[in-house]
Formats: C-alpha cells, sequence, structure tokens
C-alpha cells in the first residue's frame, strides 16, 4: 500500500521547498510555483484595500465571491490611504508568514516594494489591483484599469465640450507630497487629453499655470490633495475658490472628492455652467450624473480586477502558469468606459442608464 507522509513531514517538506525556491531564485534559476498546503486548499491574501471606500469594497466583494467559487481560503488585509506604506508592507509581510501562496495587493508608494521582494523571494505569486506598482515589474503582474489612456478620453471629452471657452481648472489629486501612480496617470492622462502640454509626465502639479489647450486658452487655479475622500474633495474645492471664483472645470481623482467638491461648489452657489470630471463609475455616481453632480465619469471594473487576479493566482498555483498582459501592454487591462448623457464627436461614451448596469 502506498505510504502516506504525515502532517508534520508535509510541514518540512513545503517548507525545504520554498527553501529551495529562493536558492534558485539567488542562483537566477526558474521560481518554482509555491506548494500547497497541508490540505491543498490555496491560500491567497488581498493587502491593501479600504472598504470605507465603495470602488475598494467592490473590489474586496468580488474577490471573495471568486474566491468561494474556486475554493480558495482568502483573507482580506484592510487599510487606507493615510496609513501609508509601512502599513500595507507589513500587511504583505503578515500574509507571507500565515503561508499565502499568493498575494493581491493595491499598492499605495514605491515604498512598498521591498517587501513585495521579499515575498517574491519566498516563492510567493504577487499581482498587483487598481494601481502599477513602481517599477511595474516588481510584480508579477497588475491586473488595472488604463488610467492614463481613459484619463485621456476623459480630458478629450472636457476639451470637446468647452467648445473653445476658457477653461479655468480645478486639478484635486490624492496627494500633493508622494508621487502615487494612479493620482499621477489620472492626472497626466487628463490633461494630455485636454492637450495641455505636460512639464514632467510623471508628475503632477509642474504644467504650465496658463497656456493653450485644444479649443482655447486654459488657467490651472490649484493642484489640492483630497486623499481622495469626500471631506477633502470639500476643503480642496474651497481652496479653489477661494483663488479664483471663476473655475468651469473641476478634475477631480475619485467619486467621493467629486462629491465633496460639488458641496463646495453647491454652497458657493458657482454649480451653474461647471463641468465636474472624474473616475470610478460606481451606482452612486451614475445617480450623481443624473442629478446633474457629476458632468462626466470614466468608469472602471474593480471587482473585475480582482476576480481576474485569483484566477490567475488559482492557475498559477495549481499548473505554474505564469499570468499575461494585454496585448501590446505591460498589464492586463481590466476595461473602463466614458459615461454621459451629453456625448461629444470623438469620444466614445455610454450613457447613464447604461452605466447602470455595469457600477457597483
Amino acid at each position: 500500500m502506498p505510504l502516506h507522509p504525515s502532517s508534520g513531514s508535509r510541514r518540512l517538506l513545503t517548507r525545504l521547498t520554498a527553501l529551495a525556491c529562493t536558492a534558485g531564485l539567488a542562483l537566477g534559476l526558474a521560481a518554482c510555483a509555491p506548494a500547497a498546503s497541508d490540505d491543498d486548499t490555496i491560500k491567497i491574501a488581498l493587502v491593501g484595500v479600504d472598504v470605507t471606500n465603495p470602488y475598494f469594497l467592490k473590489m474586496s466583494d468580488d474577490a471573495k465571491a471568486k474566491a468561494e467559487e474556486l475554493g480558495v481560503d482568502l483573507t482580506v488585509q484592510t487599510t487606507t490611504t493615510a496609513q501609508g506604506a509601512e502599513v500595507e508592507s507589513q500587511q504583505i509581510e503578515s500574509a507571507v508568514a500565515s503561508g499565502a501562496q499568493a498575494i493581491l495587493v493595491v499598492p499605495i508608494s514605491p515604498d512598498i516594494v521591498p517587501a513585495i521582494e521579499k515575498a517574491r523571494d519566498a516563492g510567493v505569486l504577487v499581482l498587483a489591483v487598481d494601481n502599477p506598482t513602481d517599477p511595474v515589474d516588481a510584480v508579477d503582474m497588475s491586473y488595472i484599469t488604463g488610467n492614463r489612456a481613459v484619463g485621456t478620453q476623459l480630458g478629450a471629452w472636457v476639451a470637446a465640450k468647452l467648445d473653445g471657452e476658457k477653461a479655468v481648472i480645478a486639478m484635486l489629486d490624492v496627494f500633493s507630497d508622494q508621487v502615487f501612480p494612479v493620482d499621477v496617470d489620472r492626472d497626466q492622462g487628463f490633461l494630455t487629453g485636454m492637450g495641455i502640454d505636460l512639464a514632467d509626465p510623471g508628475l503632477n502639479a509642474d504644467e504650465a499655470p496658463d497656456g493653450q489647450y485644444d479649443g482655447g486658452d486654459y488657467t490651472i487655479v490649484c493642484n489640492q490633495a483630497t486623499g481622495a475622500t469626500q471631506d477633502g474633495g470639500r476643503t480642496a474645492m474651497e481652496n479653489c475658490l477661494s483663488a479664483n471664483p471663476a473655475i468651469n472645470v473641476v478634475y477631480t481623482i475619485n467619486e467621493p472628492a467629486a462629491f465633496g467638491a460639488y458641496q463646495a461648489l453647491e454652497a458657493a452657489g458657482k454649480t451653474e455652467g461647471v463641468i465636474v470630471a472624474t473616475f470610478d463609475g460606481s451606482c452612486a455616481g451614475v445617480e450623481a450624473m443624473k442629478r446633474g453632480e457629476v458632468t462626466v465619469d470614466a468608469q472602471t471594473y474593480p471587482g473585475k480586477m480582482t476576480a481576474l487576479a485569483i484566477e490567475a493566482a488559482v492557475e498559477y498555483i495549481k499548473n505554474g502558469t505564469k499570468p499575461s498582459p494585454s496585448e501590446g501592454e505591460t498589464y492586463f487591462n481590466t476595461g473602463s468606459s466614458i459615461v454621459t448623457d451629453q456625448a461629444v464627436d470623438g469620444v466614445d461614451s455610454i450613457t447613464t442608464d447604461e452605466a447602470a448596469e455595469l457600477c457597483f
């Protein structure tokens, strides 16, 4: 009869396999797929999710649904943007220590890369979701929106909608003191779409404050940090209106910031004729568009990011098949749509009714 190793022997074999994989990496050999756990249940961790934000809550919910469908043991470690890279790095290390064979991470800063490197050196598959790492090859693959590309579409829609009117712009980002890839890609993509020359396309807020966009003159009144929150968006917009009450274009990093910005505009009696352009495409955002509080929205599909990443992780752990990027890209593009009920020539868009069928 065949012999079966004891649970202690299996644990020893798992540790020895991990050590062999790490040694192989150090020698430039191919990495091993992570060993299965004692009961052959695949263990995956989702790290860096702020479940106070509907966008990330959708990520978490769809990850849990996909994990249940595939019989995966999924742990979700929550955080907030304000907690920073140190907390997220600790979460990655904790996931490795608890036996995760794959980690899905929402990268908050380049400062988490050393923790990611340690995880990969230990034979753990690491996949970025929502936001690429810097550098992009710090992880095995990224499942993200093409933020710069959809930001360019959003800016092109705004430029066309202005139809030659002077653009007096408020830029409401996440941070003012650090480089955050999704923050930069959305901001810089938006300005590119408007036809505004960039200084350094890898930095926010270094463009000329006055100049020409595709269609007319522009002035960038402010670049304000919002923390990607509603309260932050309101405070940032109040500061911008104090600097120039004639603002007619408001760019925001996400819908919570847009909702706060609209509150400030409404309180100041400045909503008439103002374009509010944002990202996410949540059900709350679609409803805000129908009420006229948001003008145009770039709808993204956060649940798809984590669901596809979990499928890819399971395939790798079971069969050693590494995930592949979308054609012509360094990442897997999970898609996006421009949402508006005011279509313009040259920019493909869907209506709010269509978006309501896809929102989260």
